[in-house]
């Protein structure tokens, strides 16, 4: 392999008194971490990483201290997760702050490790290809493992991130080292390879992780290392490709991009296929073990189980065409929100006229409750017949995620507001959001609803078909409140409707959307 494009920080042959670089007492330095204060942790393992990483080194003396930082990593960072950093005493952005100081640990951690890669290229010779293949599968873990922190955090990943993961398997695969099964990695259930942790990888950004709550990503990649061991990794561009085949470039700092969407013409001799067939077969036949279970554990894998199907399958099935769009529009978010704009429909036609401040249309309204429901002002980037991608600032949220919550949408010069769910969200640049929106087709209508077996009451969003008569096409309720084949009444303009809860169509962490039947 001619090229390798990895990233390595500067490095000097001065001494630090500061950097333990006897392995008996790193160890021993290491039991001294803050384990109950998470930042004070992040803090206390970056003193270390980084002044490491820019000092000259023996390889093997190197590759000693990295197994030792790595162990440590794995005893402690491990339990950093989502449900733990949720808990802390501190603001939304604080913790999404937090998770991305934890993914630059495990970057500078992956720093060192491709320090010895590019040593190892650079010589061509005289390594062992149990060791050199361990190096470039620590390497590759590490950089996966910050980036399920970006996706946790609904960021950006850094740049390059893609790319080295790409480098890091091409140089396994030349090296004939791809499919080599190692010894010393904990935590599968068989001795896992290089190539086996990529295609787990590529599975999940199939799968689009913008998508999944915080608290599922880790899960997801996890569940979809069986998933991955089914899938077929090809590096030949193939005289006929199916619907599950998806293209890598090694030398772009891409995502697997499907075939269908592949310009016709040469290939280079560093370009992947990958076929995902496989990973459905293994998938339903997860789902078919659980099926008939009823405990907590088996309730949970099915519902992640389907999520991954429905995420993989849309990533495959998706036809509509996105048109490139400019439009201004006013948005708002939450079913508080929702339901005060349709009742209210004279704010959102007051609103229109407003002048736009900081993205927040602002205006002589006394009532505290405008206050309460604020219009932004955000862009379409793109739109289809089924949903948008929209363009706004981060800052509205206050560091709340926005996955899975409801969003009304007007155009500018018109007063007809448009529902929809959000089905994935991604910070970008510094202050930047896109949300990918999917439209809910139909009028929406503000109902009440009562369960008939609790009696319980709840909000909910009947949407109505545009023929004549009209016909309710979905409902939208509160997640906690469906219940698939209960009875519910519907009241709508002072009249009750008798209906059942039908099959959910869609379903986020907040709502469901689903069909009622009479």
């Amino acid at each position: 392999m001619d090229m390798l494009l990895l990233t390595t920080p500067t490095q000097h042959r001065a001494e630090n008194p500061n950097v333990e670089l006897n392995a008996k007492r790193l160890k021993n330095q290491l039991l001294d971490a803050p384990n109950m204060d998470v930042q004070a942790t992040v803090e206390f393992f970056e003193r270390i990483i980084k002044p490491f990483n820019e000092i000259k080194l023996a390889t093997a003396e190197r590759l000693k201290l990295l197994e030792v930082l790595h162990e440590s990593y794995e005893s402690i960072l491990v339990d950093f997760d989502d449900l733990r950093l949720s808990m802390l005493p501190i603001s939304a952005k604080a913790k999404r702050k937090l998770s991305l100081d934890i993914m630059w640990l495990y970057l500078n951690l992956a720093n060192g490790y491709k320090i010895i890669i590019k040593e190892y290229h650079e010589k061509g010779k005289g390594y062992r290809e149990q060791e050199l293949s361990l190096v470039l599968y620590r390497a590759m873990e590490l950089i996966i493992l910050a980036l399920l922190y970006t996706y946790r955090a609904h960021v950006s990943p850094p740049p390059l991130a893609y790319l080295e993961i790409h480098q890091l398997f091409l140089f396994a695969f030349k090296s004939n080292l791809h499919e080599k099964k190692l010894k010393g990695v904990q935590g599968h259930l068989v001795r896992p390879s290089i190539q086996a942790l990529y295609k787990q990888f590529l599975l999940v950004v199939i799968a689009d992780p913008f998508r999944m709550s915080s608290r599922s990503v880790f899960e997801y990649y996890m569940l979809l290392e069986q998933s991955a061991e089914k899938t077929q990794l090809f590096n030949v561009m193939p005289e006929k490709y199916d619907k599950y085949c998806y293209a890598i470039h090694c030398h772009e700092d891409t995502t697997p991009r499907h075939m269908k969407y592949e310009p016709a013409g040469d290939y280079e001799t560093d370009f992947f296929v990958l076929n995902i067939a496989g990973a459905f077969t293994r998938l339903k036949a997860q789902l078919e073990q659980h099926e008939s279970r009823t405990d907590e554990f088996s309730v949970r894998e099915r519902h992640h189980i389907k999520a991954l199907i429905h995420y993989l399958d849309s990533s495959i099935s998706r036809k509509e065409e996105r048109v490139a769009s400019n439009k201004s529009v006013h948005v708002w978010f939450g079913l508080d929100a929702t339901q005060y704009f349709l009742d209210n429909p004279e704010h959102i036609n007051n609103a229109m006229s407003i002048e736009a401040t900081e993205g927040i249309v602002v205006g002589d309204l006394a009532d505290e409750e405008d206050e309460s429901f604020p219009l932004y002002n955000w862009k379409i980037g793109n739109e289809g017949k089924r949903g948008y991608l929209l363009q706004g600032d981060k800052d509205i949220t206050d560091g709340e995620p926005l996955l899975g919550e409801i969003a009304g949408v007007i155009e500018n010069g018109t007063s007809t507001a448009k529902i929809g769910l959000v089905r994935w969200e991604r910070i970008v640049a510094d202050s930047g959001l896109n949300v990918g929106l999917e439209l809910v087709a139909g009028t929406p209508h503000v109902v009440e609803l009562r369960k008939e077996n609790t009696g319980e009451y709840f909000a909910g969003l009947n949407f109505l078909s545009d023929s004549s008569p009209p016909m309710i096409t979905a409902l939208l309720v509160p997640r906690k409140a469906y219940e698939s084949g209960a009875r519910i009444t519907m009241t709508i303009n002072n009249r009750d409707i008798r209906l059942v809860f039908g099959k959910a169509v869609y379903q986020t962490n907040f709502y469901v959307l689903c069909q009622p039947t009479s």
